[in-house]
């Protein structure tokens, strides 16, 4: 629930019984928490790069903070809302997470079932074929079965109907992300992962076995979603729809972007001054789902819920654990949970596309988290150092808010 007096304030409204500038603004001696994360933010986005963005704050169980800044359409001067729709890139993987566990919870498979056991085609990697790739390799990125970026970008295109002679077509072009129509979830994993598929290549497995080393994987991970896909009889989307979406409300969400109200689409840019047209891509499951930061917020509320052990709303309070359970270490000494990055006491995924940026953390030691999306691409040379300046700078401000609210 919101707490109706941070509502009022994050919506820059200045009620009585606060002291106001004369520029109508509360003072800093007078302002709440709320306010101040406000005033901030707004200053930061003043600064920034950023056509638009969102952020929302959980604290202790509670939506305390939610608020949108700058546009979603520059050309038509269209403010960037809290109701605005947009993809979240890689973050859509937590959905698979969540999903996957509650195919567990229907015991469809569980983290040591061989994903051969479930597919109707076998899935088997031409440089180790002897060793067994189960369900907990692919959730962890440990399968061997790897992005072949030439390749990946292929599943990628432009709309049919888009402009594609703007610069922001030229730059995906250049990528070669062009104008087509997708195919389906299955077609795809076949063709990729089958010898004789159209995106097959050996460079689309790694020579290390499987459970050995993390090497993130957007073709993994949609596998995974077809595997519940393959299990339950449901298409992926269908199957998150029923057991994700509709559990939590959150009714401005889905895979096809088309279902949802093109009023509160956001335009996506490379920056300010070149959008990119819009595009799909075929491994939807693992960057395609669209939501808003209104809905956004209440899964971010729901995964902490579980994680506190205050909620069995998707599935019984054991499965949450088991969703937030470090399963692989890497490298770097953070581990891999089931899809999410655990690095104690942060719980985090990232996600970034062309045009989308976005970021969801979890803070399990001192209970609070956070979202942010926004709609600029975050990986050009030309963006890239400062937006990590800027995120630094917002979640600093962040961290500052939930410990003043706390006091």
């Amino acid at each position: 629930m919101y707490r109706i007096m941070n509502l009022l304030l994050t919506l820059g409204l200045c009620c009585s019984g606060f002291s106001c500038s004369s520029d109508g603004s509360p003072t800093p001696e007078q302002s709440s928490p709320a306010t101040l994360l406000s005033l901030e933010l707004n200053e930061i986005y003043r600064k920034s790069h950023l056509p638009g963005f969102a952020i929302s704050v959980v604290v202790d169980n509670e939506l305390v903070f939610q608020q949108a800044f700058g546009q979603r359409n520059i050309a038509n001067n269209k403010p960037y809302t809290n109701q605005t729709t947009q993809p979240i890139a890689s973050i859509s993987k937590t959905f698979i997470a969540a999903a996957l566990v509650k195919a567990i919870d229907q015991e469809y498979f569980d983290l040591e079932t061989d994903i051969n056991q479930i597919l109707p085609f076998a899935v088997i990697n031409p440089k180790s074929p002897e060793y067994t790739i189960k369900v907990k390799h692919l959730v962890t990125h440990t399968s061997g079965l790897i992005d072949n970026e030439e390749i990946y970008m292929r599943t990628y295109h432009i709309v049919p109907g888009q402009d594609v002679t703007t610069p922001g077509a030229e730059a995906m072009k250049g990528h070669g992300i062009l104008p087509g129509e997708g195919i389906a979830l299955e077609l795809l994993m076949r063709h990729y992962f089958l010898e004789g598929g159209n995106l097959y290549s050996l460079d689309n497995f790694s020579d290390i076995p499987p459970g050995e080393t993390a090497s993130y994987s957007n073709m993994s991970s949609s596998l995974a979603a077809y595997l519940i896909e393959t299990a339950s009889g449901q298409s992926y989307a269908e199957y998150v729809q029923a057991n994700i979406l509709n559990p939590l409300g959150m009714s401005s969400t889905s895979f096809d972007s088309q279902s949802l109200n093109p009023d509160n689409m956001a335009t996506l840019y490379a920056t300010k001054d070149v959008p990119f047209p819009a595009y799909t891509f075929d491994s939807y499951p693992d960057g395609g789902l669209y939501t808003s930061n209104e809905d956004f917020a209440k899964f971010l509320l729901e995964m902490m819920k579980g994680l506190a052990g205050d909620s069995t709303l998707l599935f019984p309070q054991e499965s949450y654990q088991l969703l937030f359970r470090p399963q692989h270490q890497t490298a770097e000494s953070a581990w891999t949970g089931i899809f999410w990055y655990i690095s104690p006491p942060y719980i985090a995924h990232n996600g970034g596309d062309p045009g989308v940026s976005t970021r969801l953390i979890i803070n399990s030691e001192n209970d609070h988290g956070h979202i942010f999306v926004s709609n600029i691409d975050a990986s050009t040379e030309e963006n890239r150092e400062r937006h990590q300046s800027l995120i630094a700078e917002i979640e600093n401000a962040i961290n500052q808010f939930a410990v003043a609210y706390r006091n």
